[in-house]
């Protein structure tokens, strides 16, 4: 899993203050048409390295990354 954008924000935001993530670590939800012809592509590309199960992730992986 890549370290993501709390990681990066981290180093930026200094290590000295105490940060507290929320997130539900189910992924994204569908595609709707607002999302564009990319979205719905993206995640009907299940064998594409990036596409990292829809963005889902656990506990252990956000920890991990941070």
């Amino acid at each position: 899993m890549e370290g993501g954008m709390s990681a990066a924000m981290a180093p930026v935001l200094g290590g000295e203050r105490k940060y507290e993530l929320f997130d539900s670590f189910e992924g994204l939800p569908p595609g709707k048409d607002i999302d564009g012809v990319a979205a719905h592509a993206w995640q009907a590309a299940k064998d594409d390295p990036e596409y990292r199960d829809n963005c889902r992730a656990s506990e252990d992986d956000a920890r991990a990354a941070m």
